[in-house]
């Protein structure tokens, strides 16, 4: 039973975190005036899976400090390579607000991670 209650939490932490990234984007990386909703659902749902893995690899190991400057540098080399690959312009404003957006976020998400424990066990 309580390993069901672990795995829920986690679905539900990555939930969390997929949801703010769609909405972090969604707001942050319009294209030629336009909001590209495709374009963040699948920016969303590769960062979201790359910082998570980050998150269980790096956050018990070394800390929030670490796992914070590691999400930062793959929330912006992520997403530049991202757009450079669906063919989008870089608009530089809009990655520097995304990527700010996406920090202040982690910074929360990691101490929501640790005050409640769910990296543990």
């Amino acid at each position: 039973m309580a390993e069901e209650e672990g795995t829920v939490r986690h679905v539900n932490a990555l939930c969390l975190k997929l949801a703010a990234y769609i909405l972090i984007f969604a707001l942050a990386l319009p294209v030629q005036g336009q909001k590209a909703f495709v374009q963040s659902l699948l920016m969303a749902a590769v960062h979201t899976l790359l910082l998570w893995l980050g998150d269980l690899i790096v956050l018990p190991r070394f800390g929030r400090t670490a796992a914070l400057a590691g999400d930062a540098a793959a929330l912006v080399l992520g997403s530049v390579l991202m757009l450079r690959a669906m063919g989008s312009a870089l608009r530089f404003g809009g990655l520097l607000a995304a990527a700010g957006m996406g920090v202040l976020f982690e910074a929360w998400f990691h101490y929501h991670l640790t005050e409640n424990r769910l990296l543990e066990g």
